[in-house]
């Protein structure tokens, strides 16, 4: 079982948001999809990580949207 206490207080709000996300979807199970999605669209490191990449976000983010509407 995880201890979500280790984490950081942003990670473990970056948890929060993805199981708000898993709600609003009524999906039953979070996957990776969901935490990639508040990930690329919260201010924040992560977010800063995937810019310095050159990751297109808004691209990214269309994409993560019809993997977790198709569930």
């Amino acid at each position: 079982m995880i201890d979500f206490e280790e984490f950081t207080e942003s990670a473990q709000q970056l948890f929060r948001e993805a199981g708000e996300l898993l709600r609003k979807l009524k999906h039953n199970q979070l996957d990776v999809e969901h935490i990639f999605y508040v990930l690329a669209q919260r201010e924040g490191v992560g977010r800063e990580v995937l810019e310095e990449m050159g990751v297109n976000l808004p691209g990214l983010l269309k994409d993560l949207e019809i993997l977790l509407e198709r569930r």
